[in-house]
């Protein structure tokens, strides 16, 4: 089997890193982490920065998704899973960059995690998860992170119960 772990170094992310390196899978599993950087790239002229200035950005963007990469690929290791990573700089919006790299490795699941933005956020920032769920050729499992635990009346009072 083959797992695409898309990761942001976000708490979303490294739920999403956890709950894979968690579960026992099948003799053969590999995972590719990509961690795929937001490029600064202005919109036509932009007088206050110089093509350095941009470059050292995006310098700084791809060193962070690669430590991001490499944070969750050592995550996965230690669970006994073999890792690789991919930090391409991204030749559109990166849930497309993370359905074309899950066509192109010939992934058979895409995990990644969920912001949970709603309303005006989503509509102008978008939603990746939605996205790759919607587009990709595989299965996708969207991880919405640990939700709080409440405590209940009666014989379990006390413990904490998972909704």
């Amino acid at each position: 089997m083959k797992i695409l772990l898309a990761t942001d170094g976000s708490t979303f992310s490294t739920e999403a890193v956890n709950s894979v390196a968690s579960r026992p899978w099948p003799t053969g599993t590999s995972v590719k982490v990509l961690a795929i950087p937001e490029p600064f790239m202005p919109l036509g002229e932009f007088p206050y920065f110089e093509s350095k200035e941009i470059e050292s950005l995006n310098t700084r963007a791809l060193k962070s998704a690669k430590s991001c990469a490499d944070a969750s690929a050592d995550i996965l290791a230690k669970a006994g899973l073999p890792t690789s990573t991919e930090t391409p700089f991204p030749e559109s919006s990166v849930a497309r960059e993370v359905v074309r790299e899950a066509e192109r490795w010939g992934a058979d699941l895409v995990v990644l995690g969920s912001h949970g933005r709603r309303g005006f956020e989503r509509w102008t920032i978008g939603s990746v998860s939605e996205h790759v769920a919607l587009h990709a050729h595989c299965s996708v499992e969207v991880i919405r992170g640990l939700r709080p635990t409440r405590k209940t009346s009666g014989k379990n009072s006390g413990k904490g119960v998972r909704p």
